[in-house]
């Protein structure tokens, strides 16, 4: 898959509401943007067996993410993001990620981002293998549940909780984590339900 326009690889909306069995690989070393999937009309996404590389622009703030998520409506599974800044963003949405690898980012694995009023992040990751990145999991503001997923080899830290955050862990297997293996700076009322 290549370019479409100057700000995204591929944005998926209507016209393309699945992708099944499909590279997205933007060639080591190359600038580009990310995947991005916003919400479509009442459209539910399909993201499986879905491998992207090398996406990001490179910008650690920028549009880094291998995978941008800004819409519930979207299940990714049986997939691999690597080599890319940030694995996926998911920001202000509640998609499921299910039995993904998400590997050799440089930033974060996963970073879910919430806030804005009338927009909770409350997406579900199960089954998941983050691994070898700085960060495995980001999570600021919102209110994920993670089961079952397998966070190991990350180099700072596996899960990093900010804000005014709940989420739910179970059943989660957190292993070889850097210094830092579950790190917390939430907001004092904040309860990390384990």
């Amino acid at each position: 898959l290549g370019e479409r326009g100057d700000q995204h690889p591929l944005a998926v909306g209507d016209a393309h509401p699945d992708l099944r069995e499909q590279v997205v690989d933007l060639g080591e070393g190359r600038a580009h943007l990310q995947l991005r999937v916003h919400q479509a009309s009442g459209a539910h996404h399909l993201l499986d067996h879905v491998v992207v590389r090398y996406a990001g622009n490179g910008n650690y703030y920028g549009y880094s993410a291998g995978l941008r998520i800004e819409t519930s409506s979207l299940t990714l599974q049986n997939s691999t993001i690597s080599d890319t800044v940030h694995g996926i963003e998911i920001r202000y949405a509640s998609p499921n990620l299910n039995a993904n690898v998400i590997e050799k980012n440089s930033g974060y694995g996963v970073q879910i981002l919430g806030s804005p009023p009338g927009s909770p992040a409350t997406p579900a990751l199960t089954g998941n293998v983050i691994r070898a990145n700085s960060v495995g999991i980001y999570i600021n503001s919102a209110s994920p549940t993670l089961s079952g997923n397998t966070v190991e080899n990350n180099t700072n830290s596996g899960l990093e909780v900010v804000g005014n955050s709940a989420p739910v862990l179970s059943g989660n297997t957190f292993a070889n984590n850097g210094t830092n293996g579950v790190v917390t700076g939430m907001a004092p009322d904040a309860e990390l339900m384990v």
